[in-house]
């Protein structure tokens, strides 16, 4: 196991960041939409469970296109980096 030095330090600080951001991204933001649909936008309805249970589903689906996304992004910059370095 590398030691946490060089995890957290040098060229991976930034993937760890990120890397960080996105797994509290999709533990916090499916449970909160999950009880905001629960007890605000649904409160009455009868079947406001499953409704929520599908909210949160969505959100967490969105995280995860999002840091694909993010991914291949950040390849295409690196690439542009090395192209543009080279000349």
């Amino acid at each position: 196991m590398p030691p946490l030095s060089e995890i957290f330090g040098g060229e991976n600080k930034e993937v760890t960041q990120k890397l960080f951001r996105y797994s509290a991204a999709m533990l916090i933001a499916p449970i909160f939409t999950f009880f905001f649909l629960l007890h605000v936008v649904f409160e009455s309805d009868s079947t406001k469970l499953g409704y929520a249970g599908i909210g949160a589903v969505v959100v967490a689906n969105a995280v995860i296109v999002a840091y694909v996304i993010m991914a291949f992004n950040e390849d295409a910059d690196e690439g542009d980096k090395r192209k543009s370095k080279s000349e």
